[in-house]
């Protein structure tokens, strides 16, 4: 059956590619068993003579062949007695079958030791219906029958190449019998051609159709393969056998004559079949003709056995999958009669599968249909969900399929089917014994192959639906009826005669018509289309409530290289400054000539388009109040840091008072800050923040370009990165849709993704957003004395007057941000601040020397 788009992933196809690779244990056999070839045929007049001839050519013939014209129109009878009388074949009898309304022609000749039988039957039959009569009339008689399209062309070692898998010898690897499996089916290969002058729509059809039989011959090859004695993986798993060429021994039949899809049908019933176990010696076995080919030498079993050794013989309905054992056929040539076809085998498919509801089947065909079922299903289901899923992605990037997924699924669904069809081609190609050329053969077929197999396989899903369409309803109605008819009859009803149906149910001519079927799966098409649109359209508008999000924060977050904060948390000055040794070694990239100089490696105003407005403590206009102890302890923590906020506030054009509540709110301005969550330094970074701002400074159509603000080696402690991270998140929360005010910005800053839900502060962030504002007091508090400063310092403290020093010479590069914390240190000790163990450990571990030293420092 064919497969939907993207299920070359699923479970059983995985399986089966693996099993295909498992190497064969068994060896073949030479059996005396006889096989007939049945050809039924309906208006075949134009490749029957080509079929017959390919079966008369055969290197080791049949021993029957039966053709059957199952009615028709057209001249096929006249086509099939001119090739007769061509290949020296004579009329030798004829007689009737009237239960049949037949009549049998025996043709033979006097260069072959062959029979042919042609039956002409006078009404239109299925194919089904022709192969049971020949065989319950003794038309045919052989063990083995070998059921055949009339349009099918065979390579001449079609059949020697199945004889050698009628029988299988199985040598024990732990004492017990040899057993030598008689097996109920056997398939081979097939591909596709297109016949001269075929248009191009048929040789498109026909080059799908040849990727899809190699595609299939893989897992056909994997659901034969037996491994151990267990009842499902023991046992082969065939889920049809290729219907325009299989052969089967003589007592699973009759074909089933129920389903679209006979083939199909027949499979699973053989399958089913139990097993029968005797015993022969290997005398017996010699005398009745069997033979065992060993490393390509024909032995007999007395070559390999005592004559009295007993050898198991194992009757089973398991089936072969015979590679090499190659036949052609001529697909449809247009798009509506695959359609059809594509529609019956799923439909069969269904069938076939209801049917066998609450029935006692064998574990490997549990398997075989049961699987298929569900995966089909799924696939069904995963095509359905892929257009949903991408329209969530677009009204919300958060949940969804987003389109860079969904291209790899693509892209790996079309490698791992290339890949499988080449396996394929070699298989056949191999069979056709080309030598160096089978790889390069195979990889043209596979390469050429590979487009209308794609574009073909979404009629799949289509037909399946449009299959199921009609055969679910026709199922139920019959369930229905069967149940009505088993109720007992009412006591005064009067018994009455039932005339049975003399009709024959299911498929009644060869290449079967299903009415009805295209324009079915076209209005399947279109329903999809408009089910699938309006559901779309209601996901895109539907998503952005399901789950909230900043959807540029997303974006960024999701499909910018995943910066990992854990390779940037070193917290030693040593490795700091050479990794400030590498930047400032860098190429220094400016957006505008620099008007004053600042101390920032990270975000200097000439680095930024932004950096339009210099921002700086001493322009915040309030009236100068003297601190109090916890205003004054915030001064000198923000001293030795102050440069760095200005440059900051100027380079993100920010409010210099709004970036130092942030920072006082997020870190208490302590930049060895780790938060609860692990958030690190002043700023409380994460990885996703991180993420975030690089692909904001890196993006060159970006309002925040700054490729410096987060270079390959930096610190997510050093404070100077840390404040310019923390401007240029704050920058990018003011600038977004939909936020009005700082509340709303900040919100954004705490969770880029989640701190904004429809324009609203979230819940779980309103808690930390009102502590910010209570900050706005104590901050301004502070811009304030830094005015003062500049223009009356006489009114400022001493202890503010000695801490704005500290910051003064900073920033003019008269103290180092080392000598600076040190300072304010001082200052701190000095007035009593009791704020010594944030300075202890900045100068005892940041500030150390050698980090071996600042960790000793730090251990108890």
């Amino acid at each position: 059956m064919p497969l939907m788009p993207g299920l070359v992933v699923m479970p059983t196809v995985l399986v089966n590619t693996l099993l295909s690779f498992k190497p064969e244990r068994s060896y073949p056999v030479l059996s005396p068993d006889r096989l007939a070839v049945i050809a039924p045929m309906y208006n075949e007049q134009a490749g029957a003579a080509q079929a017959l001839t390919s079966l008369l050519e055969q290197e080791q013939h049949p021993d029957q062949i039966a053709v059957s014209i199952n009615g028709g129109t057209d001249a096929t009878y006249d086509v099939i007695v001119d090739l007769l009388h061509a290949q020296g074949f004579h009329l030798h009898d004829t007689r009737a079958l009237r239960v049949y309304n037949a009549v049998v022609e025996t043709w033979a000749s006097e260069q072959l030791a062959l029979e042919v039988s042609l039956a002409v039957y006078y009404r239109r039959v299925s194919k089904s219906e022709s192969v049971n009569s020949l065989i319950s009339s003794g038309v045919v008689k052989t063990k083995r029958v070998l059921v055949v399209d009339g349009d099918t062309i065979f390579h001449p070692s079609f059949i020697k190449r199945l004889r050698e898998h009628f029988y299988r010898l199985h040598l024990p690897r732990r004492g017990g019998n040899p057993v030598l499996e008689s097996y109920g089916l056997q398939s081979g290969s097939v591909t596709s051609f297109a016949p001269p002058g075929a248009s191009p729509q048929a040789r498109f059809i026909s080059a799908g159709r040849k990727a899809e039989y190699a595609f299939a011959s893989v897992l056909r090859s994997g659901q034969a393969r037996q491994l151990g004695k267990g009842r499902l993986w023991g046992s082969s798993r065939l889920y049809t056998v290729i219907g325009c060429g299989f052969a089967a021994r003589r007592d699973l039949f009759p074909l089933p004559t129920e389903t679209e899809t006979e083939d199909h049908d027949f499979s699973l019933e053989a399958q089913d079949t139990g097993v029968l176990l005797s015993t022969m010696s290997a005398r017996e076995l010699h005398e009745r003709g069997f033979r065992f080919v060993v490393d390509g030498l024909e032995r007999t079993p007395l070559d390999l056995f005592d004559a009295e050794d007993e050898i198991t013989l194992k009757e089973s309905g398991n089936a072969r999958f015979v590679a090499d054992a190659l036949m052609g056929t001529e697909d449809p040539p247009h798009l509506s009669g695959l359609i059809r076809q594509i529609e019956r085998w799923n439909g069969g498919g269904q069938q076939n599968a209801l049917r066998r509801l609450g029935r006692s089947l064998k574990s490997n065909v549990h398997f075989a249909v049961w699987t298929a079922l569900a995966e089909n299903i799924l696939g069904l289901g995963l095509l359905l969900a892929l257009p949903l899923s991408l329209a969530l992605n677009y009204g919300n990037p958060s949940i969804g399929l987003p389109p860079l997924a969904l291209y790899a699924w693509l892209g790996f669904d079309v490698a791992f089917t290339f890949l499988l069809t080449f396996y394929g081609f070699v298989k056949l190609r191999r069979a056709e014994k080309l030598g160096w050329r089978v790889m390069p053969r195979a990889l043209g077929d596979a390469a050429s192959t590979l487009l209308p197999f794609m574009a073909l396989r979404w009629l799949n899903p289509l037909t399946y639906v449009a299959s199921a369409t009609r055969v679910i309803p026709a199922f139920l109605r019959s369930r229905h009826g069967q149940l009505k008819r088993a109720r007992p009859a009412p006591r005064t009803a009067k018994p009455r005669t039932v005339t049975p149906r003399t009709t024959t149910p299911g498929v009644t001519w060869e290449r079967a018509y299903v009415r009805g079927a295209a324009s079915r799966s076209a209005g399947v098409f279109v329903w999809s289309i408009v089910l699938l649109g309006l559901s779309a359209y209601g996901a895109a508008n539907l998503a952005p409530y399901l789950n909230p999000v900043n959807e540029e924060a997303w974006e960024l977050i999701h499909e910018t290289a995943f910066v990992d904060m854990r390779d940037f948390d070193d917290p030693f000055l040593l490795q700091a400054q050479a990794k400030a040794a590498e930047l400032e070694a860098a190429e220094v990239i400016s957006l505008r000539p620099p008007e004053d100089k600042t101390l920032s490696r990270f975000c200097d105003p000439s680095f930024t388009r932004l950096g339009s407005v210099k921002r700086s403590f001493a322009s915040v206009s309030t009236g100068y109040e003297p601190l109090n102890l916890y205003s004054l302890r915030l001064l000198a923590r923000l001293a030795p840091l102050a440069p760095y906020l200005e440059s900051a506030a100027t380079a993100y054009d920010v409010p210099v008072t709004l970036l130092l509540m942030v920072l006082i709110n997020e870190s208490g301005l302590d930049p060895l800050a780790v938060g609860p969550t692990e958030d690190k330094g002043l700023s409380q970074v994460t990885s996703d923040a991180l993420t975030l701002l690089k692909g904001l400074s890196w993006d060159e159509t970006s309002a925040f370009y700054n490729p410096r603000l987060v270079p390959e080696v930096f610190s997510v402690y050093d404070p100077d990165f840390s404040v310019c991270a923390g401007a240029a998140k704050l920058a990018w929360a003011l600038r977004q849709e939909g936020v009005d005010d700082w509340r709303e910005a900040y919100a954004l800053y705490i969770n880029p993704v989640h701190g904004l839900v429809n324009g609203e502060v979230s819940e779980r962030h309103e808690p930390l957003v009102a502590a910010l504002l209570l900050l706005e007091d104590v901050s301004l508090q502070l811009g304030a004395v830094f005015e003062v400063f500049e223009t009356e310092s006489e009114r400022l403290s001493r202890a503010e007057l000695d801490l704005l020093k500290v910051a003064d010479d900073h920033k003019a590069d008269r103290l180092s941000l080392r000598e600076a914390y040190e300072a304010a240190f001082e200052v701190a000790e000095a007035n009593r601040l009791e704020d010594g163990e944030l300075y202890q450990k900045l100068l005892t571990s940041y500030f150390a020397d050698e980090p071996d030293d600042a960790l000793a420092a730090t251990e108890p």
